[in-house]
């Protein structure tokens, strides 16, 4: 069944359905060749005793000759449409059930369509799950992302109260001044840098989103130390690092430098952190004897 609620398993015959035809009428000498029908290599193995998301899409035993690449291509987006779908049902996306079990039919509906039977239609197939997965952004999407951003940024609330804490140790060990602010600074632009990258939401990216659990704490882990071990390179000499006409070397005198200095280690953290992987292997020499 597609999105407008015509059941795709057993198309329509119409003007250009690849259904066979009677005999075309002949006139003035010329004949009209029937259409050739395709018959699908893959059989839709259910089991009533397990849930309707577990069946199988598997190749026909007794067919002859190799898969059709069409065809083949049809099985591949089923089960990459089932899985995402699976796992969205698992992180209890989906409010109610009968939404899961509306897509998980259709997507058997649409395999039927494609791969099985004595007529398939791959082209019909796959605009049926290019519908699908519109579907289940257009539902699920944006709640799925909001909802990984949101708690990405209670995350990075407790880091910037952890740098708050650090400027605060500052004010008694001199050598942690600044580096409070690089923490906070971080934690905006790691939250930025995803939230700009992760606006478009798109089916096959869903799945990132769902990780929630130890990955936002380890990424605003990871650009926390980055920034800092950037302001201690600066310190060091090992590197400059300047933003417009700013210097900031000097970041530990200067608040608002170390809190820019922050914000570019979390928006660039990737290209940051290799560039100071490549620094550091440079400025490091071990003397062999």
């Amino acid at each position: 069944m597609d999105n407008k609620g015509n059941n795709i398993a057993n198309p329509l015959r119409g003007e250009n359905s690849t259904a066979p035809k009677g005999r075309a009428h002949r006139g003035g000498g010329n004949g009209v060749a029937a259409a050739v029908r395709v018959t699908g290599v893959f059989i839709l193995e259910e089991d009533p005793t397990k849930e309707k998301d577990q069946f199988d899409l598997k190749p026909k035993p007794d067919r002859t000759g190799p898969i059709p690449e069409d065809q083949r291509n049809v099985s591949r987006e089923v089960y990459a449409a089932r899985n995402t779908v699976k796992l969205l049902q698992d992180r209890r996306i989906f409010k109610k059930n009968a939404e899961y079990d509306e897509f998980i039919e259709r997507i058997k509906q649409a395999a039927k369509a494609g791969c099985t039977g004595l007529n398939v239609d791959t082209t019909l197939a796959l605009g049926a799950l290019a519908d699908i997965r519109a579907d289940v952004v257009r539902r699920r999407g944006r709640r799925v992302a909001f909802q990984y951003l949101l708690i990405l940024a209670l995350w990075a609330v407790g880091g910037v109260l952890l740098g708050g804490g650090v400027t605060l140790l500052g004010q008694f060990w001199t050598g942690l001044s600044g580096f409070g602010f690089v923490i906070m600074g971080s934690m905006i632009g790691a939250w930025l840098s995803v939230a700009a990258s992760r606006w478009e939401i798109a089916f096959e990216g869903l799945q990132d989103f769902l990780d929630a659990g130890n990955e936002p704490v380890v990424r605003l882990l990871f650009v926390a130390v980055l920034g800092c071990v950037v302001g201690l390179f600066l310190q060091l000499g090992v590197f400059n690092f300047k933003i417009g006409n700013a210097d900031l070397t000097n970041f530990a005198s200067n608040p608002s430098w170390a809190f820019a200095l922050g914000v570019v280690a979390g928006i660039g953290e990737r290209a940051l952190s290799m560039q100071v992987l490549a620094r550091s292997k440079e400025v490091l020499t071990i003397d062999s004897k």
